[in-house]
């Protein structure tokens, strides 16, 4: 009973799981002495207590069998094997019923020896294998573990004497398993489980001073701090018998480990290494049978920590003592070891450094390190550059006074700046410089550091990266101003889908066309949605232009835009004229607006640029029998050849935005990308002081192809009922123009005259005094919104109303444009029923009152 007690007494304080086993076998025994007690007293007149008690001596071997599986691990066939032998031998012996003082039958005898030979097939193997074990391990535990085999082979003995005994002379003789080992076994058992203190002590004293003396030679002859971390942790699991020890450094680095892996030496000593932090707090705690000894050095902190394993005693105040002492040892051999490897690792670490590092002596001034960086940079050797003075080795040329820097140095302990300074072939090298000033003990300035880096090339090269950004910046709002205007188109022609759909509503569709109407507006409004999550994504430079080639008639495309472009022509004093002869009945292939388009951006050049009182003519050649040449010949100043190699080109006006003549410099770019689309040339030929002639040549027209188109006119009333109007319309888009034609065909009473670009339309309005003008707000030359602008800001336009139209359907916008005056804005695709009431609306007002 005593032996039970200390036994579970000494496995609760620690509840380590390697000895759970151990401790399961002896309390078993325990208990089988204590039945068996019970049981002869009571001559044997309980059989369940016979029977318990024979289980029990069965679960006590299988026990020391797991407990063998913990030191050295059994195959899993044979352990499982060894469980099944113990349960059967159990259940036999149980029904079996043997008795505690009677003669046994054959059954019972069968059963006494299958349980002699299950519980020897469980004592035998552990007892030779550990006994074969303890040889090679340190003196505690081999003593223990000695302890151990030699008790269970006591146990043995006596069972082999019981059963003998119960053979031989009859009966059942299991009493003699009570009195011998109460005498002579237990006190084994209870010295393998838990040796005293003074025990523990008498066996180390054998190895104790071998070990002392081995760790003095270490300490005065160790080659660097792995080597001794590894041997002291080695020993100090020898001093205190431990099964295994770790020594780690503060920052959580194991730097050796002894009887454990190192995952399991990690979660020895990670509370210890780990910073006080909630994360931390939150961590499992380490096991209980571990003891951890601080390591406190003058370089850094760190932990030994030694774990109690199977066969190793409880750690008491003596082991404690030990470790603590072991461990002050140990403090001042790593302080030295990792000393060392300190200094040996900052060299290393600074030979490699990209920069080239330097240190002087502030109370000498000469150099006291110098890196490989260094000597790569200047071309001097370490060897050369040690004991100068850096200044003058390398010529050093400060951005100020040497005596300022050092003031600086000394006020903030660092300073930075750029350093000429010169390499040992004469080369002169811009450096970068940082300086850290160290001090010593005493405060006092010791050590200066230099950090240097060659910068020649970044400063070389620094006009040209600011230059690059310079140019990428002016690219990137130019696509941004692109990407813009490309979103306005996307949307814009679903103005004429929708506005097509709207008048093909108003003329009383049959009711299948109606469907077909509806379905075309509920498609186009889906469409809409999806232009607004792609505008981000506008093909900038893909070329691709949908043209509509026909035959159009020259003397109609070159009269209409002569009579846009006479009264800017009479406002200059310049003779406006055609000559077109026999051409005049001639047809060519082409788009007619993208035509008009084309000839009014050169007619208006012309006029522009040529000059008060110049002569600007239409004339148009033959070339050849496939195509026709159209000429505007202008008797202005002439091009030189420079210039004419950068016409055609995006926002490229020929140094003309120095003048009072506006411009964007986009007309001949669109003009060329136009011609080009139609399958057509366009070029100039022109002299310095003898004009220009700008041509655009483009394919005639077969005669076959011939054909008269009459303007189709809705009948809304007689033209003599309304007062005539006079609309100008700005679109840059000819689909749309196409539309709003068609529209303002319902209103016969009305002369629309349509623009393309914001400087012409300024022309135009200030020519023709239009009733109303509908602008819209992105133009290729000239913002809608700065031309609303200029008109307000001139007189001769201010009255007139000014009704904004875009595909920008935000708030701010409208705001923005009606606070600048604009009578209304309208945002795109616009119903044509709301356009037509717009119409009505403002061209019906008797006074039109500026804003």
């Amino acid at each position: 009973m005593l032996l039970g007690l200390l036994t579970a007494a000494s496995w609760l304080r620690t509840r380590d799981r390697s000895r759970r086993f151990l401790a399961l076998s002896i309390l078993a025994l325990s208990a089988v002495g204590i039945l068996l007690s019970l049981n002869i007293l009571s001559h044997g007149r309980y059989q369940a207590i016979t029977d318990a008690d024979i289980v029990l001596f069965l679960a006590s071997g299988y026990a020391f069998l797991e407990f063998r599986n913990v030191i050295v691990p059994l195959n899993p066939p044979v352990r499982w094997g060894a469980l099944a032998a113990a349960v059967t031998a159990a259940a036999l012996v149980v029904v079996a019923g043997l008795p505690i003082d009677a003669a046994l039958s054959p059954l019972q005898v069968i059963a006494v020896l299958v349980f002699s030979a299950v519980w020897l097939a469980c004592m035998v193997e552990p007892i030779v294998r550990l006994w074969s074990l303890s040889r090679v391990l340190p003196v505690v535990q081999r003593s223990r573990l000695l302890s151990i085999t030699v008790a269970y082979a006591g146990v043995l003995v006596v069972l082999l004497i019981s059963v003998a005994a119960t053979l031989v002379l009859g009966g059942s003789h299991l009493e003699v398993t009570v009195s011998i080992p109460a005498v002579l076994i237990l006190p084994l058992f209870s010295v393998g489980y838990a040796p005293p203190t003074w025990l523990c002590r008498y066996w180390r004293q054998r190895e104790e001073e071998p070990l002392r003396e081995a760790f003095n030679d270490l300490l005065l002859y160790a080659p660097d701090r792995q080597t001794l971390a590894q041997r002291s942790a080695e020993w100090a699991a020898r001093l205190v018998g431990a099964d295994g020890a770790v020594v780690a450094t503060a920052d959580g680095e194991v730097l050796a480990v002894h009887g454990i892996d190192r995952s399991a030496a990690w979660e020895i000593v990670r509370d210890s290494v780990t910073p006080d932090t909630e994360e931390a707090r939150s961590l499992p705690s380490p096991p209980r049978n571990v003891l951890r000894v601080p390591l406190e050095s003058q370089l850094g902190r760190g932990v030994m920590a030694v774990k109690a394993g199977p066969l190793t005693p409880l750690f008491g105040e003596d082991e404690i003592a030990r470790l603590y002492q072991y461990g002050s040892a140990l403090t001042t051999a790593l302080d030295r070891g990792l000393l060392v490897e300190r200094m040996r690792r900052n060299v290393e670490l600074l030979d490699l450094a990209y920069d080239a590092i330097v240190t002087w002596s502030v109370r000498t001034g000469v150099i006291t390190f110098w890196n490989h960086t260094a000597e790569e940079l200047y071309g001097w050797s370490q060897a050369e550059a040690l004991g100068m003075e850096p200044t003058e080795l390398l010529r050093t040329v400060t951005p100020k006074p040497r005596d300022e820097i050092m003031e600086e140095l000394h006020r903030a302990n660092r300073w930075e700046g750029e350093l000429v300074q010169t390499t040992k072939d004469g080369r002169r090298i811009d450096v970068s410089a940082r300086w850290a000033l160290q001090t010593d003990a005493l405060g006092w300035p010791d050590t200066v550091l230099e950090i240097n880096r060659d910068i020649t090339a970044a400063k070389q090269a620094a006009g040209q990266v600011r230059d690059a950004r310079d140019e990428a910046q002016a690219a990137s709002a130019a696509k941004s101003e692109y990407l813009s205007r490309m979103s306005h188109e996307l949307r814009t022609p679903l103005t004429a889908i929708l506005g097509y759909s709207d008048l093909l509503e108003l003329r009383e569709p049959r009711d299948d066309q109606n469907e077909a109407i509806a379905a075309i507006q509920e498609a186009s409004g889906h469409l809409l949605s999806l232009v607004n999550d792609v505008l981000d994504i506008a093909r900038i430079e893909s070329g691709r232009e949908s043209f509509s080639l026909e035959p159009v008639p020259l003397y109609q495309v070159v009269q209409e835009c002569v009579r846009l472009v006479a009264p800017s022509a009479v406002e200059r004093s310049i003779h406006l004229s055609t000559e077109l002869d026999g051409s005049s009945k001639e047809h060519i292939l082409a788009d007619r607006q993208r035509l008009i388009q084309a000839l009014l951006n050169l007619l208006s050049n012309a006029v522009k640029y040529s000059g008060r009182g110049a002569r600007v003519q239409v004339r148009a050649e033959p070339r050849g029998l496939k195509r026709l040449r159209i000429c505007v010949i202008d008797t202005g100043p002439g091009l030189s050849e420079e210039a004419r190699s950068r016409l055609f080109q995006p926002f490229e006006r020929l140094g003309a935005e120095r003048t009072t003549v506006q411009g964007t410099g986009l007309g001949l770019a669109l003009t060329k990308k136009l011609v080009e689309g139609m399958e057509g040339e366009v070029g100039v030929s022109s002299e310095p002081g003898r004009g220009s002639t700008f041509w655009i040549e483009l394919e005639r027209a077969p005669a076959a192809l011939h054909a008269r188109r009459g303007r189709r006119e809705d009948g809304t009333g007689p033209a003599s009922s309304l007062p005539q109007r006079t609309v100008l319309y700005v679109e840059d888009n000819l689909a749309t123009i196409g539309l709003m034609e068609s529209v303002f065909a319902m209103r016969p009473n009305i002369h629309l005259i349509t623009a393309m670009q914001g400087g012409l339309t300024l022309e135009l309005a200030r020519e023709h005094r239009p009733d109303l003008v509908v602008l819209d707000l992105h133009l290729p030359d000239i913002p809608g919104d700065e031309v609303l602008k200029r008109l307000r800001s001139d007189p001769r336009t201010a009255r007139i109303p000014v009704v904004m139209c875009s595909a920008d359907a935000t708030e701010r916008q409208k705001a923005r444009l009606l606070e600048a005056g604009a009578y209304e804005y309208l945002t795109k695709p616009v119903k044509v029923q709301r356009f037509l009431r717009m119409l009505d609306e403002v061209l019906s007002t008797p006074v039109v009152r500026a804003r």
